[in-house]
């Protein structure tokens, strides 16, 4: 594999080189003002054969190559001074030297090439920025779309999992299909590091291969990927990834994304990404306190209310609304200067199940 990237390095960097020696280098110097003929009678006029140089499906192994031609219909000397490009690792452009001076009705063409390994999915739709001494046009984006012939499919392509209630059983199923004719194997599924808290939910994963007497066509394999949504995951837009790890050369690490709304019986108060903020400004034993709220649609109890820090105190408070629920938590004294992290948990009991969740406190103890 080392070598391969190795070998794949060396070609991105020479057609790269190769791009950059063929530009004229005296439009090449950054901050460099480009000089412009101000006689129309002797103005070049740039013309491109199209602005959207559509590409179509293009091999997944190979650097694709094409000619953009580039025409003069003005009445002065025509000069492409550099081609810029909005992906440097996939989409490029170059002129050799000898075709970049482009006489007065004269034509000539600009070097496009697509390289499929830079490029991370299925379709490209980067652009080539043309820059040249024609006052009226300097620069011309040009559209480089194009497709890479794919090594397998995602059914769906992304997933929806729509609304989901929170606590229910939510699965999902994704189907794998190998379209290349190299044997795919996958590796592994997982979910970014960055990504998975299991105590703030998000998703669990499971792969199989499907038996090969039920693949769509012989020798290509096929998996089948569970999906479940934690029950913990707290309510709101629900924005998820997981990689596909597998031998494809291409992909070996291929994004998969999950969307949706997970929705909820109940709003806890501070909710998710927020805090109970509790400032200890004293010597006394209990500085201040702060209320968190549980409200629901229907009838709740809290129960295994737990903290894990000795800085607090965590009181249920009585309640005449079954619908609603509270929970004081106050500071222990004596805690070092600085700010202090802890969570408390507890369960959200209903005829809708029951739910662990938890509110993040933060105690903040000044400097003397």
């Amino acid at each position: 594999v080392g070598i391969i990237i190795f070998i794949l390095f060396l070609t991105v960097f020479g057609l790269v080189f190769r791009s950059m020696e063929s530009t004229p280098s005296q439009d090449n110097v950054a901050g460099q003002i480009p000089v412009f003929e101000t006689d129309p009678e002797r103005q070049p006029v740039i013309e491109l054969e199209t602005t959207n140089f559509d590409l179509g499906v293009i091999d997944n192994t190979e650097i694709t190559r094409a000619e953009l031609k580039v025409y003069n219909r003005g009445k002065g000397p025509l000069r492409i001074n550099r081609i810029q490009t909005s992906c440097s690792a996939c989409t490029l452009g170059g002129i050799d030297r000898d075709r970049a001076t482009i006489p007065p009705g004269g034509e000539s063409y600009i070097d496009v090439a697509v390289i499929p390994q830079g490029i991370p999915g299925f379709e490209s739709n980067h652009y080539l920025t043309v820059v040249s001494n024609d006052p009226e046009r300097p620069m011309i984006r040009v559209n480089v779309p194009c497709r890479v012939e794919p090594e397998f499919e995602v059914i769906p392509a992304q997933l929806d999992i729509g609304m989901v209630e929170r606590g229910s059983v939510a699965q999902f199923e994704v189907h794998y299909r190998q379209l290349q004719e190299e044997r795919i194997v996958i590796d592994n599924v997982d979910v970014l590091a960055d990504e998975q808290d299991s105590e703030m939910g998000g998703l669990m994963l499971e792969f199989e291969e499907i038996p090969e007497s039920e693949w769509q066509e012989p020798g290509k394999a096929e998996y089948r990927i569970i999906v479940n949504v934690l029950p913990n995951t707290p309510p709101g837009p629900f924005n998820h990834r997981f990689i596909i790890e597998s031998n494809v050369a291409r992909l070996p690490q291929f994004p998969y994304y999950v969307n949706g709304i997970i929705t909820s019986h109940y709003q806890v108060t501070p909710g998710p990404g927020q805090r109970l903020m509790l400032f200890d400004d004293d010597d006394e034993a209990t500085m201040e306190q702060a209320t968190a709220t549980v409200s629901a649609d229907l009838p709740i109890d809290i129960t295994n209310l737990d903290y894990n820090s000795d800085l607090i105190t965590v009181e249920l408070l009585p309640r005449d609304n079954p619908r609603m629920a509270a929970f004081e938590v106050g500071i222990v004294g004596g805690a070092e200067p600085g700010q202090h992290d802890s969570d408390v948990t507890f369960n959200v009991v209903s005829e809708a199940g029951v739910i662990q969740d938890k509110v993040a406190v933060r105690v903040y103890v000044p400097t003397p």
